[in-house]
């Protein structure tokens, strides 16, 4: 496979965790099964920990993103504000409370 990213890549839906008290988008995950109400789950962001339960789960009416690309870091696109497509797609979301 010469280290070429294939079809597990592209497995699952897009999950988006937001939080309880203020609705913010925490983080998005592609993942093949939804996590169990009151389960645990945890995010790593800048090295560090922090544990989440699962509140609840919500489908909400998603749109894509279109946003140009505005330049590149390390060959990784950057893309500027959030320019939302006027087709959505059903997606799952995450209702999250910190512990």
């Amino acid at each position: 496979m010469d280290g070429k990213p294939g079809r597990a890549l592209r497995a699952g839906v897009m999950v988006c965790f937001r939080d309880e008290d203020t609705n913010d988008l925490l983080w998005q995950a592609r993942l093949g099964v939804l996590p169990p109400i009151d389960s645990t789950c945890i995010a790593i962001a800048d090295g560090v920990e922090t544990e989440y339960k699962v509140e609840e789960i919500r489908f909400e009416f998603l749109h894509r993103d279109v946003a140009e690309i505005i330049g590149y870091v390390d060959g990784v696109p950057q893309f500027g504000d959030f320019v939302p497509s006027v087709m959505t797609h059903t997606g799952p979301v995450v209702i999250v409370s910190e512990l």
